[in-house]
């Protein structure tokens, strides 16, 4: 089990310039063993290959959703994205976020997660879903979750949990963890300090606020990553290597 960083928790610094070199150099400093993308700013694959190796990083995994790796490009050009994946050695590759219009489109969706999380397998690379706080909330009397898993093959398609969301939206995450547990070998390890309403709260370093980050990973089966995700924040360089003393202290012994 490995500890990573979702880069969009330093998006701030990503936005200047050479801000991606940066912020892979603070996931360095701050004892990760990978990152996970959510866009690449500017630098080319092979760019970013040079930085991972100087920084002593892997590519525990990227976001669709930005630059040549979004959903659409996906759809037209798969080749393209499972390619780009491969170049920069990612043991995973994860759709952020989904909008459903109704259940047709959500079934629709988890069949179309089935079909290139089929290619991803063939390639031998994780293929997954990340959740929001709508996921877990209910269409025709079940969580919007459960629809999209039951219509790919375990297989194909895994859950990247996020238990932040899940709290925000009234669900415990622990309930979720251990109904999908063996489902979810990459876990976002995200918490907050306190809700703020409807919707949002204040994220804090992680094992510090009020998210059973222990009860998720503990109920959830065997993992191979474990990534740090954080709102952007005055101390979020210090918040980030709070978090992954945590977990190294906690669950990686």
């Amino acid at each position: 089990m490995k500890v990573g960083l979702q880069l969009f928790t330093l998006i701030d610094i990503m936005k200047t310039e050479g801000g991606l070199k940066k912020a892979l150099r603070h996931a360095s400093d701050a004892g990760y063993d990978g990152v996970e993308f959510a866009g690449f700013y500017g630098l080319s694959t092979d760019e970013i290959v040079d930085e991972l190796k100087e920084n002593g990083l892997v590519t525990a995994g990227i976001h669709l959703g930005w630059d040549n790796m979004s959903w659409d490009n996906l759809e037209k050009n798969p080749d393209d994205v499972i390619g780009t994946a491969k170049k920069l050695g990612a043991a995973s590759v994860t759709v952020a976020s989904y909008g459903g219009k109704d259940l047709e489109d959500w079934v629709n969706f988890g069949k179309k997660l089935d079909k290139y999380g089929k290619l991803f397998r063939e390639n031998g690379i994780i293929f997954g879903y990340h959740n929001h706080r709508h996921e877990v909330k209910k269409l025709d009397g079940k969580y919007i979750i459960d629809i999209i898993m039951e219509n790919c093959d375990p297989e194909n398609v895994v859950w990247e949990l996020d238990p932040r969301h899940i709290v925000v939206a009234g669900e415990d995450p622990v309930k979720f963890a251990e109904k999908y547990s063996g489902r979810l070998p990459i876990l976002h390890m995200r918490d907050i300090e306190k809700i703020t309403g409807p919707d949002s709260a204040d994220d804090t370093a992680v094992g510090s606020g009020i998210v059973d980050i222990a009860g998720v990973v503990n109920k959830s089966g065997s993992h191979d990553w474990l990534i740090v995700e954080e709102g952007s924040c005055p101390d979020i360089l210090k918040h980030i290597e709070k978090s992954a003393k945590y977990i190294r202290d906690t669950f990686i012994k």
